[in-house]
């Protein structure tokens, strides 16, 4: 799925980047894993404003979208993240190298969690396995979530509700889910993002509206395959 990224501030909407995603299945430690990708960057002119090159991979399990292993590579602006993940389930941990500072020293840590804590690729597409018909809008939907090193098991995914929105190829009948965002270097925190998925068995992302730290972004497919 290619998906065109729109930035807007004051008055301009303006074309400011690219994100693709894209899943195989895949061998991983003798197990037949799912291999998500998620890769966004900013175009050229708009790399001196606020350069964005990332990278995410996740290896999960074919069933219950849980992972085994998780990638972040990331480019934000003046900070640069590395950190290899491995999620030993029997255990309950998961070991991550971090690579640190100018000299690329790595250093190690393990973390515990609970079932049902997926990293920030593998809730992507969790989020789309949901079945929103059995709740009501305005119901919060738990989630517990890995990100760099820690684990957050207060967030949440509201369901809005449902909307037809206009699209490149007409007129779409989607589910509305709004998730409690972290804040980070791009994203404010908060309930600032809200996502249309077609209200299909397929719950393809057609638009992604969220305020930013600085301004607002607006995220339109451009091409999909189900």
């Amino acid at each position: 799925m290619i998906y065109d990224v729109y930035y807007h501030w004051g008055l301009i909407w303006a074309h400011a980047g690219e994100c693709t995603f894209s899943v195989k299945k895949e061998e991983f430690a003798n197990t037949q894993t799912l291999h998500f990708v998620g890769e966004g960057h900013t175009i050229n002119s708009y790399d001196h404003f606020f350069k964005v090159r990332d990278r995410f991979d996740s290896w999960t399990d074919t069933s219950s979208l849980a992972p085994y292993r998780y990638i972040r590579n990331s480019h934000e602006g003046s900070t640069k993240t590395y950190n290899d993940n491995y999620f030993d389930h029997k255990k309950r941990s998961i070991i991550c190298y971090k690579v640190i500072g100018k000299k690329s020293e790595v250093k190690k840590d393990t973390v515990k969690y609970e079932d049902c804590t997926f990293d920030v690729l593998s809730m992507i597409y969790y989020a789309r396995c949901i079945n929103y018909s059995n709740y009501k809008k305005n119901d919060k939907i738990p989630i517990s979530l890995y990100l760099d090193g820690s684990v957050n098991d207060s967030l949440y995914i509201r369901y809005i509700g449902k909307e037809k929105i206009k699209t490149r190829s007409g007129v779409k009948s989607c589910i509305v889910f709004s998730p409690l965002l972290l804040k980070g270097t791009i994203f404010a925190g908060g309930e600032n993002m809200t996502v249309w998925v077609t209200d299909d068995d397929k719950k393809m992302p057609l638009l992604i509206k969220s305020s930013i730290v600085v301004g607002e972004i607006q995220v339109k497919m451009r091409e999909g395959k189900n």
